[in-house]
């Protein structure tokens, strides 16, 4: 539909531009149909078809950024056409989609263990933290927390160490109690409290880092 008031030999002309640039995309010709609408709409600058046929070849042909302002353009002709409603919001989508690819690109090269690090073993998580306490935490690359519970550990070792003596020949859990230090028996809850935290955290841990870098993947992806 043409909305220019165009003369016989003019209309001619955009009937032939119409026929070489169906013909060119046909062919894979895609900077030769280009060419062919843009020098149409030098004719009749609001004709809808040009405008239309120039932002599916400029989206064909991964120009995203002209193909959305194209059919933005033709959306001004014609507003609330269907197809071209369609189109605007396909090429909106695309170009959200390269954004989050770059995105992701860059972050790979931030962070590109991330992307490619090994799969955590719960179970192996589960056993360090059973012979040692935090070295489960540090099998997930948390430091800081396995450093915590070890410290925790260490630091009743050493209190017991330098605080605690009992005699030979107690006979109960009672007197073994009353004979243990305060500061040494808030110490050992502690760091019994520290032991099993690290043994349950471990392995939920190491699952949730395996599920979050699943994702991570799955995003990274091609479609």
């Amino acid at each position: 539909m043409t909305t220019d008031d165009l003369s016989f030999d003019q209309e001619r002309e955009l009937d032939k531009f119409a026929a070489a640039a169906n013909l060119q995309r046909m062919r894979g010709q895609w900077a030769e149909a280009e060419e062919t609408c843009r020098n149409a709409l030098g004719i009749a600058p609001k004709d809808i078809v040009f405008n239309e046929m120039l932002g599916d070849i400029l989206h064909e042909c991964g120009k995203l950024d002209q193909a959305l302002e194209q059919y933005k353009t033709a959306l001004s002709l014609v507003p609330g056409k269907p197809s071209l409603e369609k189109k605007h919001a396909k090429v909106a989508l695309d170009i959200g989609e390269r954004e989050r690819a770059r995105a992701l690109a860059e972050d790979m090269i931030v962070d590109p263990k991330k992307y490619t690090r090994r799969e955590k073993k719960p179970v192996l998580a589960l056993i360090c933290s059973f012979f040692v306490p935090g070295l489960g935490q540090l099998y997930n690359e948390q430091p800081t927390k396995a450093g915590i519970i070890f410290g925790a550990f260490l630091v009743f070792l050493i209190a017991f160490r330098l605080l605690q003596v009992y005699p030979r020949g107690m006979g109960s859990i009672g007197e073994l109690l009353n004979l243990t230090h305060p500061l040494v028996l808030i110490l050992g809850i502690l760091a019994f409290a520290a032991y099993i935290y690290g043994l349950i955290d471990a392995p939920m841990v190491a699952d949730k880092s395996n599920k979050a870098h699943a994702e991570t993947r799955k995003q990274s992806d091609p479609q």
